[in-house]
Protein backbone atom coordinates (compact mmCIF):
# COMPACT_ATOMS: atom_id res chain seq x y z
CA UNK A 1 0.00 0.00 0.00
CA UNK A 2 1.05 3.34 -0.89
CA UNK A 3 1.25 4.65 3.15
CA UNK A 4 3.72 6.65 4.91
CA UNK A 5 3.48 4.94 8.40
CA UNK A 6 4.56 1.78 6.55
CA UNK A 7 7.55 3.92 4.71
CA UNK A 8 10.50 2.92 7.07
CA UNK A 9 9.21 -0.88 7.18
CA UNK A 10 9.96 -0.97 3.48
CA UNK A 11 13.31 0.24 3.91
CA UNK A 12 13.88 -2.05 7.05
CA UNK A 13 12.98 -5.23 4.99
CA UNK A 14 14.99 -4.21 1.71
CA UNK A 15 18.10 -3.20 3.35
CA UNK A 16 17.60 -6.54 5.33
CA UNK A 17 17.69 -8.51 1.85
CA UNK A 18 20.54 -7.12 0.41
CA UNK A 19 22.73 -7.83 3.66
CA UNK A 20 20.88 -11.56 3.07
CA UNK A 21 21.89 -11.43 -0.25
CA UNK A 22 25.12 -9.63 -0.91
CA UNK A 23 25.53 -11.09 -4.55
CA UNK A 24 22.09 -10.18 -5.53
CA UNK A 25 21.52 -7.28 -7.91
CA UNK A 26 18.65 -4.62 -7.53
CA UNK A 27 16.90 -6.16 -9.32
CA UNK A 28 16.57 -9.08 -7.57
CA UNK A 29 16.14 -7.10 -5.21
CA UNK A 30 13.46 -5.52 -5.36
CA UNK A 31 11.74 -8.65 -6.97
CA UNK A 32 11.87 -10.15 -3.87
CA UNK A 33 10.71 -7.37 -2.25
CA UNK A 34 7.46 -7.02 -4.01
CA UNK A 35 6.89 -10.58 -3.43
CA UNK A 36 7.57 -10.91 0.42
CA UNK A 37 6.97 -7.64 2.26
CA UNK A 38 3.33 -8.36 2.86
CA UNK A 39 4.60 -11.45 4.88
CA UNK A 40 7.53 -10.33 6.48
CA UNK A 41 5.89 -7.13 7.27
CA UNK A 42 2.95 -9.20 9.26
CA UNK A 43 5.69 -11.30 10.93
CA UNK A 44 7.84 -8.44 11.89
CA UNK A 45 5.02 -6.34 13.66
CA UNK A 46 3.78 -9.09 15.20
CA UNK A 47 7.49 -9.96 16.53
CA UNK A 48 7.54 -6.19 17.81
CA UNK A 49 4.31 -6.31 19.79
CA UNK A 50 5.46 -9.81 21.39
CA UNK A 51 9.21 -9.10 22.19
CA UNK A 52 9.96 -5.07 22.32
CA UNK A 53 8.68 -1.72 23.73
CA UNK A 54 8.32 -0.16 20.49
CA UNK A 55 5.27 1.84 20.18
CA UNK A 56 3.17 0.55 16.89
CA UNK A 57 0.70 3.26 15.16
CA UNK A 58 -2.61 1.77 14.93
CA UNK A 59 -2.26 2.58 11.45
CA UNK A 60 0.39 0.10 10.92
CA UNK A 61 -1.17 -3.22 13.41
CA UNK A 62 -3.96 -2.88 11.11
CA UNK A 63 -2.11 -2.92 7.47
CA UNK A 64 -0.13 -5.68 9.33
CA UNK A 65 -2.99 -7.53 9.63
CA UNK A 66 -4.53 -7.34 6.29
CA UNK A 67 -7.43 -6.58 4.60
CA UNK A 68 -10.83 -8.45 5.51
CA UNK A 69 -11.75 -11.58 3.49
CA UNK A 70 -14.41 -9.59 1.78
CA UNK A 71 -13.88 -6.91 -0.66
CA UNK A 72 -16.01 -5.09 -3.20
CA UNK A 73 -15.72 -4.72 -7.09
CA UNK A 74 -16.77 -2.10 -8.89
CA UNK A 75 -17.01 -1.32 -13.12
CA UNK A 76 -17.38 2.04 -12.86
CA UNK A 77 -16.01 5.22 -10.28
CA UNK A 78 -15.99 8.89 -10.57
CA UNK A 79 -12.56 10.04 -8.59
CA UNK A 80 -10.32 13.28 -9.02
CA UNK A 81 -13.26 14.77 -11.47
CA UNK A 82 -13.31 11.68 -13.73
CA UNK A 83 -15.15 8.99 -14.58
CA UNK A 84 -13.54 5.78 -14.91
CA UNK A 85 -15.16 2.36 -16.24
CA UNK A 86 -13.61 -0.91 -16.80
CA UNK A 87 -12.48 -1.88 -20.61
CA UNK A 88 -14.78 -4.76 -20.27
CA UNK A 89 -18.26 -2.51 -19.34
CA UNK A 90 -17.30 0.11 -21.54
CA UNK A 91 -17.06 -2.68 -25.11
CA UNK A 92 -20.11 -1.60 -25.43
CA UNK A 93 -20.56 2.37 -24.98
CA UNK A 94 -19.35 4.51 -27.59
CA UNK A 95 -17.60 6.67 -24.93
CA UNK A 96 -13.90 6.15 -23.87
CA UNK A 97 -13.25 5.77 -20.21
CA UNK A 98 -11.25 3.07 -19.36
CA UNK A 99 -7.58 5.42 -20.26
CA UNK A 100 -5.50 5.65 -17.03
CA UNK A 101 -2.60 7.92 -16.44
CA UNK A 102 0.05 7.09 -13.24
CA UNK A 103 2.80 9.83 -12.53
CA UNK A 104 5.03 7.74 -9.96
CA UNK A 105 8.59 7.58 -8.61
CA UNK A 106 10.11 4.54 -10.15
CA UNK A 107 13.76 2.61 -10.54
CA UNK A 108 14.55 1.14 -13.97
CA UNK A 109 16.83 -1.33 -14.79
CA UNK A 110 18.52 -1.57 -18.15
CA UNK A 111 19.03 -5.22 -17.32
CA UNK A 112 18.82 -7.64 -14.91
CA UNK A 113 22.26 -7.62 -14.10
CA UNK A 114 22.56 -3.37 -13.82
CA UNK A 115 23.50 -2.81 -10.25
CA UNK A 116 23.08 1.08 -11.16
CA UNK A 117 19.77 1.60 -11.80
CA UNK A 118 17.78 4.61 -12.95
CA UNK A 119 15.70 6.50 -10.27
CA UNK A 120 13.25 9.18 -11.09
CA UNK A 121 9.36 10.19 -11.79
CA UNK A 122 7.87 8.21 -14.71
CA UNK A 123 4.30 8.74 -16.79
CA UNK A 124 2.94 4.83 -16.94
CA UNK A 125 -0.20 4.80 -19.23
CA UNK A 126 -3.03 1.86 -18.77
CA UNK A 127 -6.48 0.32 -19.34
CA UNK A 128 -8.37 0.13 -16.45
CA UNK A 129 -9.41 -3.77 -16.54
CA UNK A 130 -10.88 -4.17 -13.14
CA UNK A 131 -12.04 -2.36 -9.92
CA UNK A 132 -11.60 -3.16 -6.73
CA UNK A 133 -12.21 -1.85 -3.13
CA UNK A 134 -10.47 -3.59 0.05
CA UNK A 135 -11.74 -2.95 3.51
CA UNK A 136 -9.32 -3.20 7.05
CA UNK A 137 -11.73 -1.09 9.08
CA UNK A 138 -15.03 0.73 8.45
CA UNK A 139 -12.67 3.80 8.37
CA UNK A 140 -9.64 2.68 6.46
CA UNK A 141 -10.45 1.30 3.04
CA UNK A 142 -8.47 1.10 -0.29
CA UNK A 143 -9.52 1.29 -4.24
CA UNK A 144 -7.44 -0.10 -6.27
CA UNK A 145 -6.97 0.01 -10.01
CA UNK A 146 -5.92 -2.92 -11.71
CA UNK A 147 -4.58 -2.13 -15.30
CA UNK A 148 -2.81 -3.44 -18.22
CA UNK A 149 -0.03 -1.22 -18.48
CA UNK A 150 2.35 -0.94 -21.55
CA UNK A 151 5.81 -1.46 -21.60
CA UNK A 152 7.41 1.56 -22.10
CA UNK A 153 10.79 0.17 -23.41
CA UNK A 154 9.29 -0.95 -26.97
CA UNK A 155 5.40 0.51 -26.58
CA UNK A 156 5.71 4.16 -26.03
CA UNK A 157 7.60 6.65 -28.20
CA UNK A 158 7.27 10.32 -29.09
CA UNK A 159 7.31 11.73 -32.16
CA UNK A 160 8.24 14.46 -34.31
CA UNK A 161 5.19 17.08 -33.42
CA UNK A 162 6.04 15.75 -29.69
CA UNK A 163 3.52 13.94 -28.74
CA UNK A 164 3.56 10.88 -27.18
CA UNK A 165 2.00 7.40 -28.94
CA UNK A 166 1.76 3.65 -27.10
CA UNK A 167 1.39 0.34 -28.48
CA UNK A 168 -1.07 -1.95 -27.07
CA UNK A 169 0.97 -5.16 -28.10
CA UNK A 170 3.68 -4.40 -25.90
CA UNK A 171 2.64 -4.79 -22.26
CA UNK A 172 4.10 -5.41 -18.90
CA UNK A 173 2.93 -8.21 -16.26
CA UNK A 174 2.18 -11.27 -19.54
CA UNK A 175 3.21 -14.10 -17.33
CA UNK A 176 0.83 -12.92 -13.90
CA UNK A 177 3.71 -13.40 -11.50
CA UNK A 178 2.79 -12.52 -7.77
CA UNK A 179 5.69 -9.37 -7.75
CA UNK A 180 3.67 -7.95 -10.48
CA UNK A 181 2.26 -4.79 -9.91
CA UNK A 182 -0.69 -4.23 -11.93
CA UNK A 183 -2.48 -2.40 -9.10
CA UNK A 184 -2.61 1.31 -8.20
CA UNK A 185 -4.77 3.71 -5.50
CA UNK A 186 -7.63 5.02 -7.36
CA UNK A 187 -6.70 8.54 -6.04
CA UNK A 188 -3.43 8.20 -8.21
CA UNK A 189 -5.32 7.73 -11.33
CA UNK A 190 -5.36 10.54 -13.99
CA UNK A 191 -7.45 9.77 -17.07
CA UNK A 192 -6.69 9.69 -20.98
CA UNK A 193 -7.77 8.59 -24.25
CA UNK A 194 -6.28 6.72 -26.54
CA UNK A 195 -6.66 7.78 -30.36
CA UNK A 196 -5.63 5.41 -33.13
CA UNK A 197 -2.95 6.79 -35.81
CA UNK A 198 -3.95 6.47 -38.88
CA UNK A 199 -1.14 5.49 -40.43
CA UNK A 200 0.42 2.78 -37.96
CA UNK A 201 -2.74 1.47 -36.92
CA UNK A 202 -0.85 -0.72 -34.14
CA UNK A 203 0.06 2.85 -32.18
CA UNK A 204 -2.35 5.39 -30.27
CA UNK A 205 -1.81 9.01 -29.57
CA UNK A 206 -2.38 9.39 -25.86
CA UNK A 207 -4.83 12.42 -24.78
CA UNK A 208 -4.37 13.78 -21.94
CA UNK A 209 -7.91 14.84 -20.27
CA UNK A 210 -8.86 17.56 -17.60
CA UNK A 211 -10.56 16.49 -14.78
CA UNK A 212 -14.59 17.82 -15.09
CA UNK A 213 -15.69 21.56 -13.58
CA UNK A 214 -11.70 22.58 -13.95
CA UNK A 215 -11.51 25.46 -15.31
CA UNK A 216 -8.84 27.01 -18.12
CA UNK A 217 -8.33 30.45 -17.02
CA UNK A 218 -7.47 31.58 -20.26
CA UNK A 219 -10.55 30.00 -22.04
CA UNK A 220 -13.79 31.80 -23.08
CA UNK A 221 -15.40 28.81 -21.50
CA UNK A 222 -15.58 26.50 -19.22
CA UNK A 223 -13.15 23.42 -21.14
CA UNK A 224 -15.70 20.32 -21.82
CA UNK A 225 -13.60 19.06 -24.54
CA UNK A 226 -10.14 17.13 -23.93
CA UNK A 227 -6.80 18.86 -24.21
CA UNK A 228 -4.73 17.01 -26.94
CA UNK A 229 -1.05 18.29 -26.06
CA UNK A 230 2.26 16.57 -26.05
CA UNK A 231 3.27 14.50 -23.11
CA UNK A 232 6.99 14.12 -22.35
CA UNK A 233 7.34 11.19 -20.38
CA UNK A 234 7.66 7.42 -20.39
CA UNK A 235 4.60 5.49 -20.14
CA UNK A 236 2.17 2.57 -19.93
CA UNK A 237 -1.00 1.24 -21.80
CA UNK A 238 -3.74 -1.11 -22.18
CA UNK A 239 -3.96 -4.27 -24.22
CA UNK A 240 -1.30 -6.71 -24.00
CA UNK A 241 1.56 -7.41 -21.65
CA UNK A 242 4.75 -8.42 -22.62
CA UNK A 243 7.22 -8.91 -19.60
CA UNK A 244 10.85 -7.95 -20.76
CA UNK A 245 12.73 -9.60 -18.54
CA UNK A 246 16.11 -7.75 -19.36
CA UNK A 247 13.96 -4.75 -17.39
CA UNK A 248 11.83 -3.92 -14.63
CA UNK A 249 9.85 -0.84 -13.25
CA UNK A 250 9.29 -0.36 -9.57
CA UNK A 251 6.39 2.05 -9.14
CA UNK A 252 7.56 3.31 -5.68
CA UNK A 253 4.46 5.02 -5.28
CA UNK A 254 2.44 2.11 -4.89
CA UNK A 255 3.69 -0.98 -2.80
CA UNK A 256 2.54 -4.40 -4.83
CA UNK A 257 -0.52 -6.20 -3.80
CA UNK A 258 -1.25 -9.87 -3.57
CA UNK A 259 -5.24 -10.24 -4.09
CA UNK A 260 -7.29 -12.96 -4.03
CA UNK A 261 -10.80 -12.06 -3.13
CA UNK A 262 -14.53 -13.04 -2.91
CA UNK A 263 -15.69 -9.50 -4.95
CA UNK A 264 -18.88 -8.00 -4.65
CA UNK A 265 -19.69 -5.76 -7.48
CA UNK A 266 -21.22 -2.25 -7.66
CA UNK A 267 -20.95 -0.90 -11.61
CA UNK A 268 -20.50 2.81 -10.68
CA UNK A 269 -19.31 4.44 -7.56
CA UNK A 270 -18.81 8.41 -7.10
CA UNK A 271 -16.84 9.45 -4.46
CA UNK A 272 -17.37 12.70 -4.96
CA UNK A 273 -21.05 13.29 -5.69
CA UNK A 274 -23.89 11.40 -4.28
CA UNK A 275 -26.18 12.83 -7.33
CA UNK A 276 -23.66 10.73 -9.47
CA UNK A 277 -24.28 7.53 -8.93
CA UNK A 278 -24.86 4.55 -11.09
CA UNK A 279 -25.05 1.21 -9.34
CA UNK A 280 -26.21 -1.74 -11.32
CA UNK A 281 -25.29 -5.07 -9.25
CA UNK A 282 -23.53 -6.10 -6.59
CA UNK A 283 -20.77 -9.17 -6.24
CA UNK A 284 -18.46 -10.52 -3.35
CA UNK A 285 -14.96 -10.86 -3.81
CA UNK A 286 -13.04 -13.21 -1.14
CA UNK A 287 -9.66 -12.03 -0.20
CA UNK A 288 -8.86 -15.45 0.84
CA UNK A 289 -7.69 -18.32 -1.56
CA UNK A 290 -10.04 -20.80 -2.33
CA UNK A 291 -8.38 -23.38 -0.05
CA UNK A 292 -8.19 -21.41 3.24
Amino acid sequence: MNFNAIASFREKHVTLLRSERPRAGEHQICRIHNETFHIWFMDHVKQLRQTSNAQISPEVEILSAGPDQWGRRYTGYVINGFRFRTKERESKRKTQNSGVLLNASTTSFASARDRNPVEGDVSFYGVLTDIIELRYTNDLKFVLFKCDWIDNNVGRKIDEFGFTLVNFKHLLYKENRLGDEPFILASQAQQVWYVQDSLEKDWHIVVIMTPRDVFDVLAKEHMTEPQVEPYNGQHLDDNIFTNDEDSAWVMRAVDGATIDVNIVEDDDVDTESDDDVDTESDDDVDTESDDD
